[in-house]
C-alpha cells in the first residue's frame, strides 16, 4: 500500500517489528483503506477487466502477500463479513474476468463460527477459482506427504465450477527431495484438478531444465479430449433420424467449464458439404480421466443421396474449434474425420 494512503489520508496502520526492519500492515476494515484499495481496484479493471490476455483475477488486497492471512504481520484474524468484503470487491469491479482466490480464505480463516465453510460456500456459490501457491515449500512437504497439498479436499468444492490454479514455490529454494523431479508436482496438480500451473523462478532456466515434464503438464492442465470410437449406421435414408455414439475420454486434470456447439458435417466425394443438425451432446459430463458415452441425435433432412465422410467437432461461442489429441490428418477445418457413412 503506497504510504500517503495512511500518512496523507487517514487510514489505520499497525507497525509490526521484523528482523529486516519495521513494516506497516492495514487495519483490514478501516473504512479509508477501503475505500481507497477500491478505487485502486477499479482502475485496473478499467484497464484489464475483459482483456482477453488475462486469464483470471487474483483476489487480493486482505493480508500477507494477499493470501487471506497475517503470518508475519499482527496475526489478526477478521470475521466473515470482513473477508466477504473483499471478495465482493473483486466481483463488482472485474464482471468480465474469471476471479480465483487464496485458498487461505479457508485454512487460515478464523475457524469459530464455521467461517471457513461460509467462504468455501460463498466462493464456490459466485463461480470463484481456487489458487494455492505452497505446493513443495518445505513445511508444507514435511507436514502434508508427498504432493505437500495441506487441504486436498478444499479443491472438490471448486474445480468442478472454476479453475484451480497451483504455483510451486521458489525454484532456487526447492530440494529434489521435495521436487522429486516433478513427480510430486505432478501429483498435486492431478490431485487438485488443475487448470493453471506455475512456479517462482526464470522460464529460461525451468524450460531447459524440465522440457519434457512441462510439456506433459501443458498437455493435461485442464481438459484434454480423446475420441476413443464411434458408432453409427452404415446407411441411413436421407430425411431420416440416426444416433452418432462417440466414446469419449478426458485425460486433463480438470473439466470444461464451458459447453461447447456440438456439430457434424457430411463432405461428400465432389466437396460439397452439409452440416446436420445434431443434439444431446455435452461436454462439461466428461470428468477427468473418466470415459464417457454421448449419444447425439442427427437429422438427415435434405441431404442427398450419396456417400459421404462423417465429421465431427466441438466449438466455442467465437467459432473456434476444440482441439481434440488427434494427428492433424484426421483433421478437416476444426472438424475430425470419423469415417464414412451412405445415404439412400
Amino acid at each position: 500500500s503506497p504510504e500517503w494512503v495512511f500518512k496523507d489520508k487517514g487510514a489505520k496502520c499497525r507497525e509490526i517489528e521484523c528482523k529486516s526492519g519495521n513494516v506497516f500492515e492495514p487495519v483490514y476494515d478501516d473504512r479509508i483503506f477501503l475505500k481507497y484499495f477500491e478505487r485502486f481496484l477499479k482502475e485496473c479493471a478499467r484497464k484489464f477487466d475483459g482483456n482477453p490476455l488475462v486469464e483470471y483475477i487474483d483476489v487480493s488486497g486482505f493480508g500477507t502477500w494477499g493470501e487471506f492471512h497475517t503470518y508475519m504481520g499482527s496475526d489478526i484474524t477478521y470475521p466473515f463479513e470482513v473477508l466477504k468484503y473483499y471478495i465482493d470487491m473483486s466481483i463488482r469491479t472485474f464482471s468480465n474476468t474469471q476471479i480465483l482466490c487464496n485458498y487461505g480464505l479457508a485454512v487460515s480463516a478464523p475457524q469459530e463460527d464455521g467461517i471457513p465453510k461460509m467462504m468455501i460456500d460463498y466462493c464456490s456459490q459466485m463461480g470463484i477459482g481456487l489458487r494455492c501457491d505452497s505446493v513443495n515449500v518445505e513445511w508444507y512437504s514435511e507436514r502434508f506427504g508427498y504432493n505437500s497439498l495441506q487441504t486436498p479436499d478444499l479443491f472438490s468444492f471448486f474445480y468442478d465450477k472454476a479453475p484451480v490454479d497451483l504455483e510451486h514455490e521458489h525454484m532456487s529454494g526447492t530440494s529434489n527431495e521435495r521436487f522429486r523431479d516433478g513427480f510430486s508436482y505432478l501429483e498435486a496438480l492431478k490431485q487438485a484438478h488443475a487448470t493453471y500451473a506455475g512456479f517462482h523462478g526464470s522460464m529460461s532456466k525451468w524450460y531447459p531444465a524440465y522440457k519434457y515434464l512441462h510439456e506433459y503438464i501443458a498437455n493435461r492442465l485442464g481438459y484434454w479430449y480423446f475420441i476413443d470410437g464411434y458408432a453409427l449406421p452404415d446407411e441411413v435414408i436421407s430425411n431420416a433420424k440416426a444416433i452418432l455414439t462417440l466414446d469419449v475420454q478426458n485425460l486433463g486434470f480438470a473439466v470444461a467449464y464451458n459447453k461447447y456447439e456440438a456439430r457434424v458435417r457430411l463432405m461428400s466425394d465432389n466437396g460439397a458439404y452439409y452440416d446436420v443438425p445434431c443434439c444431446g451432446c455435452d461436454n462439461t459430463r466428461w470428468q477427468p480421466n473418466t470415459h464417457c458415452t454421448e449419444n447425439i441425435k442427427l437429422k438427415f433432412d435434405n441431404v442427398p443421396v450419396g456417400n459421404y465422410e462423417v465429421h465431427f467437432g466441438l466449438f466455442n461461442s467465437e467459432n473456434r474449434a476444440i482441439e481434440f489429441a488427434v494427428k492433424a490428418e484426421h483433421v478437416s477445418d476444426g472438424y475430425i474425420v470419423l469415417g464414412n457413412i451412405k445415404v439412400v
